[in-house]
């Protein structure tokens, strides 16, 4: 059944699921053979296959991503989104897209198993409410890379690094270091997710695009340096912040927080590293447990660590209060150069593992907040990286309200590319 720009299939076991066209071909230059009517791009056919459609539908959501994955390695040229940016005057708006929108076909190849909240479908969730609100077509939207293991090894253990990839390799289906789920298509999901973020700040600070949004899966706040846990493979946003400062020369790099839980593995990746400043807004007493006022870094990071514990039911007025009275004056004290937010939509009103009591238009108001304080500090450079949200409606509305308020952003003029950069193989 063709609905809005995706397609129904259904998996046994599972309810019955829609992939939008993004997510199943991204619209650049290279053919996809469809495996049905032999056509050369799946988007054309779709609408007349008539009595086949359903057929269609199972066999590309089973042969499809392997195959796109294999077409778009063949060839590493960079997407067309990514391509240098014509000059433009100072304050003239941004004519390409100057948002981009990072994913991966293969972060629905991350299989958590029935019932478990964190779920494909929560990016087929997002990618559906920004094409439903007009956003999809005003964003860039480049293929990321996997990130190397030595671009992982910045965060984590080599240790833990090769057993992770070890137990997905054994076909486990939880890591032998805690509670996050994985499936044969793991691994991969989570090297692109760490390379999603990493790409995205190497596009933000080459100026090539002004902000970035990655929707991708695993999530990584709670993975530690040495165990990955709370659904969580590789820290992504730790691992794109330590690539802006090793690889990208840059001195001083902000994470925020706004996941109803404590962003724990982050807090553990720069607890002495003084050249990230980081804010955390988390429900008190909930997994995984830390997250204390007095948490504030150690050696060259005390002070740089600034936790807020929540009461359920917090709502908006507190985050604008702590955000307007803490976060702003540190940040500019502080003066970073990259802000990197980890963005969990589990401080919904409706979302069932969370109880902070945010409302989807709220997630709109904390992303201007940040990005004003961006444009005051660091020339607009914010990438933002998807972490929990498991309300599937409040999910996708939530998440394309942050959108939304990127892209609106984006139209304005793009900053200047920070220098020196460095550029080591990812």
């Amino acid at each position: 059944m063709l609905l809005n720009h995706g397609l129904w299939y259904t998996r046994p076991g599972f309810e019955p699921t829609c992939l939008p066209l993004g997510l199943l071909h991204r619209a650049r230059t290279r053919e996809m053979i469809c495996p049905v009517l032999s056509q050369p791009d799946p988007a054309r056919h779709l609408g007349p296959c008539g009595s086949t459609f359903r057929m269609c539908a199972a066999l590309l959501a089973g042969l499809f991503f392997s195959a796109a994955r294999t077409l778009y390695a063949a060839d590493p040229a960079p997407p067309a989104a990514l391509a240098s940016p014509a000059p433009q005057a100072e304050g003239e708006p941004s004519a390409a897209p100057a948002t981009g929108y990072f994913t991966h076909p293969a972060f629905l190849e991350h299989r958590t198993g029935e019932g478990h909240p964190e779920r494909p479908e929560r990016l087929v969730a997002i990618e559906t409410e920004l094409r439903k609100q007009g956003l999809w077509d005003r964003l860039a939207h480049p293929l990321p890379a996997p990130a190397s293991t030595d671009t992982i090894g910045l965060v984590h253990g080599a240790d833990y690094i090769a057993n992770a990839r070890k137990d997905i390799a054994a076909g486990r289906g939880v890591l032998t270091t805690g509670d996050t789920s994985v499936s044969p298509g793991s691994w991969e999901a989570a090297i692109l997710a760490a390379g999603a973020v990493c790409d995205a700040v190497d596009a933000v600070l080459t100026g090539k695009l002004r902000n970035a949004f990655c929707a991708v899966r695993p999530p990584g706040h709670h993975a530690t340096p040495d165990r990955g846990m709370g659904f969580c493979v590789f820290n992504n946003v730790a691992v794109g912040a330590r690539h802006a400062l090793r690889a990208r020369g840059l001195e001083r790099v902000m994470v925020i927080d706004w996941d109803v839980h404590h962003g724990n593995g982050t807090q553990d990746a720069f607890w002495t590293d003084g050249a990230v400043l980081q804010f955390h807004t988390q429900e008190r007493d909930i997994y995984p447990g830390s997250g204390q006022a007095d948490e504030r870094g150690a050696g060259a990071a005390e002070g740089r660590i600034l936790n807020f514990p929540l009461e359920r039911g917090s709502g908006i007025a507190v985050f604008e209060k702590l955000y307007t009275e803490h976060l702003a004056p540190a940040a500019r004290a502080f003066k970073p150069q990259l802000i990197l937010i980890s963005a969990g939509y589990d401080s919904h009103a409706d979302d069932p593992l969370g109880g902070l009591g945010l409302r989807t238009e709220d997630y709109g108001h904390l992303t201007r907040i940040v990005l004003n304080l961006a444009d005051e500090l660091c020339q607009g450079r914010v990438v933002i990286a998807l972490e929990g949200g498991y309300n599937l409606n409040a999910l996708g509305a939530s998440a394309a309200a942050t959108v939304a308020e990127l892209e609106a952003r984006g139209r304005q003029a793009r900053p200047t590319p920070i220098s020196p950069i460095n550029t080591p193989e990812k």
